[in-house]
C-alpha cells in the first residue's frame, strides 16, 4: 500500500508522527507578533512565516566544549549569545558554513539564528504538503485544506523573502536586517527537491548552479573558500542526491 507510486498513503500511515514533527517546529508560532521570533519561528514585518535553526541551549557543545570557550574568548562577544549560534548551526546539518557567518569569513562572526534558511524552509514546506496529503487519504477534508494553506503561504512567502530572480537563485535571508545574504549555497536546490518552485524558477536555478556550483565530480555546497566543511571545495553525499533528484523533477538533467 505505501509505495513510491501512492506516497499520499505512506502519509496517512505516518500522519500523527509528521504533525508531530511539525508542530516541534512550528512551537511559539501562537500569537507572535511581526517583527518577532519565538524558538524555530519567524514572523516578518509583512506578516508572513518562515523558519530558522535555534537551539534551546546557551552552553557550550558538549562535543566540542574546548573550541567553543576558545572562541568565546577570542571573537569578544557574549559567551551564550555565541552558543546558542554554534548551536543552531550544528542544528542545521551545516557546521559550519558561510552561509551562518556575518561577515562571510569567520566562525566568530556567526548569526545563524538571524538567519532564514532556503533549505529548512523547503523542507518545511513539503512536510506541510505531505501532512495535507495525508489528511486527504484519510477523508479529513478540514485538515487538508489547513495544511494546504500553509504550504501555500509558506511558498508564497519564500517567493516574496528567498526567490532572487535577477540572479536566478534562492539565497537565505537576514530576517533582523531584512536583507538577502547573497550568498549562494547548494540550499538553493532544495525547493525544486520539495516542489516548492514553478518551472521558470527551476530552469534559472540549473542555469545558475550549472554556472556557479558544479565541479568535477558533483556540487560545491557554496562559492566561498573559508577552510569550513560546508564550503567549497567540499560536497556532502545527501545534499548531491536532493540536488539531482531537485534538478530531475523539472527534466533539468
Amino acid at each position: 500500500l505505501m509505495t513510491p507510486q501512492k506516497p499520499e498513503l505512506a502519509y496517512g500511515h505516518y500522519l500523527a508522527a509528521l504533525k508531530r514533527e511539525h508542530a516541534f517546529w512550528m512551537d511559539g508560532e501562537q500569537g507572535l507578533k511581526p517583527g518577532a521570533a519565538a524558538k524555530h519561528v519567524v514572523k516578518l514585518a509583512d506578516g508572513s512565516v518562515l523558519n530558522r535553526y535555534w537551539d534551546a541551549s546557551d552552553a557550550p557543545r558538549d562535543e566540542s566544549y574546548r573550541e567553543d570557550v576558545e572562541l568565546a574568548q577570542q571573537s569578544g562577544r557574549a559567551a551564550p549569545e555565541l552558543y546558542r549560534e554554534i548551536r543552531s548551526a550544528a542544528e542545521s546539518g551545516w557546521d559550519f558554513s558561510s552561509r551562518w557567518f556575518a561577515d562571510g569569513k569567520s566562525l566568530a562572526t556567526i548569526e545563524t539564528t538571524a538567519i532564514l534558511p532556503v533549505d529548512l524552509n523547503a523542507l518545511l514546506f513539503g512536510l506541510e504538503r505531505a501532512i495535507a496529503q495525508g489528511c486527504a487519504a484519510r477523508k479529513d477534508a478540514d485538515c487538508a485544506m489547513a495544511y494546504g494553506q500553509r504550504a501555500a503561504q509558506r511558498r508564497a512567502a519564500m517567493n516574496q523573502h528567498l526567490w532572487n530572480a535577477r540572479a536566478g537563485a534562492y539565497y537565505d535571508l537576514q530576517w533582523r536586517k531584512n536583507a538577502a545574504t547573497g550568498r549562494l549555497s547548494a540550499a538553493t536546490l532544495y525547493p525544486l527537491f520539495t516542489g516548492a518552485a514553478d518551472a521558470q524558477q527551476a530552469a534559472a536555478v540549473a542555469k545558475t548552479v550549472q554556472a556557479q556550483l558544479l565541479r568535477k565530480g558533483g556540487l560545491a555546497k557554496t562559492v566561498a573558500k573559508t577552510g569550513q566543511q560546508w564550503d567549497q571545495p567540499n560536497g556532502w553525499p545527501p545534499r548531491q542526491w536532493i540536488g539531482v533528484q531537485g534538478l530531475r523533477r523539472y527534466g533539468e538533467d
